[in-house]
């Protein structure tokens, strides 16, 4: 078995932020009962990606589930994650899954992030789309809303070739940008 090595202080922040050292097994979902009515963001990624997280950890207020692929070789990686993790009111837990074989298991890094989900709704990210602004509120807004609660919500996704943000808090703005190829 690997281990994540870290010194007295490391380990006071790990246990803080809720890193769990996964090894490749069959993981189990939790229970659903009586969850509180939120969402958590989940996303899986390669460690080589982990600086995409940046604009995820910013735009989204909720909850986040991260899986997170790498080596002992580049653990190291994960001090910035574990100071940018500190900044936040919302829990982050972050598994990592440690590299086995020469393929990225796609389907285990998802169910290993969506294991730790404890609210009533989850948003599966792609670690290359970042939320809008506000989004978080405006989807657990709409959760509360009866006849939604149980729906499965579809979020649009725009593509654009800047990583600044682009302000899409209305449709207008969305249609702004469209026109202005800043999105596509």
């Amino acid at each position: 078995h690997k281990r994540l090595r870290v010194d007295a202080a490391d380990a006071a922040r790990l246990d803080s932020v809720g890193i769990l050292c996964e090894k490749a097994a069959n993981p189990q979902p939790h229970a659903r009962a009586a969850l509180a009515l939120d969402i958590t963001a989940v996303l899986h990624l390669s460690v080589d990606r982990i600086s995409l997280l940046q604009g995820i950890l910013r735009a989204w207020q909720g909850p986040i589930s991260v899986a997170i692929y790498a080596s002992d070789d580049y653990l190291g990686k994960l001090d910035w994650l574990l100071d940018n993790i500190d900044d936040r009111t919302s829990p982050v837990a972050v598994h990592i899954v440690f590299v086995e074989g020469p393929f990225y298991p796609v389907n285990f890094m998802r169910n290993v992030a969506l294991r730790a989900v404890q609210t009533s709704h989850a948003i599966m990210l792609d670690v290359d789309l970042v939320p809008s602004l506000g989004s978080y509120k405006a989807l657990l807004q709409l959760l509360r809303v009866p006849r939604y609660a149980a729906s499965a919500i579809i979020v649009p996704a725009f593509e654009t070739d800047s990583y600044s943000t682009i302000k899409l808090d209305e449709k207008e703005d969305a249609v702004h940008a469209w026109r202005a190829e800043q999105i596509r």
